[in-house]
């Protein structure tokens, strides 16, 4: 499950973002490996839950790889 956006973004200016707790929230009610995208940069990744319920699989990033 991809979910997004976990932090603002300048692809998507305006979208709210969810944040660490809504993030890993939704990740975990999706019953699937989920996939952070949204706002990723290294610092922000480390902010995910890496174990658990609501831990981040992965992650997806536009700006931070251009």
């Amino acid at each position: 499950a991809l979910v997004s956006p976990a932090f603002a973004t300048l692809s998507h200016p305006g979208a709210p973002p969810l944040g660490r707790l809504r993030w890993a929230a939704l990740a975990a009610a999706s019953g699937r490996p989920a996939v952070a995208l949204g706002g990723i940069t290294g610092r922000s990744a480390r902010h995910l839950p890496r174990r658990g319920r609501g831990r981040a699989a992965g992650f997806a990033a536009i700006g931070a790889l251009a």
